[in-house]
């Protein structure tokens, strides 16, 4: 049982380790596929919405250490 919980921990946070490089490398595809967030380009001034699809990157690759070491408690991981 343990085993399994350990193996699906690792698939997740596989998965959000690549999409989080994913999201990283192709920030400007992502920018020109969803456009620009008036909101965020108005407030935080110029370059706003690359920043946020950054900041999203860096989460996702923090978000998948922190299911490998087991920091979130899901139902069945």
């Amino acid at each position: 049982m343990f085993i399994a919980i350990l193996f699906k921990r690792l698939i997740l946070s596989i998965f959000l380790t690549i999409l989080g490089i994913v999201v990283l490398k192709y920030t400007g595809r992502i920018l020109r596929l969803f456009g620009l967030q008036q909101y965020l380009e108005e407030v935080s001034g110029g370059g706003g919405t690359v920043t946020m699809w950054k900041l999203i990157g860096i989460g996702l690759v923090i978000a998948a250490i922190l299911v490998l070491g087991g920091a979130f408690s899901f139902a069945g991981f």
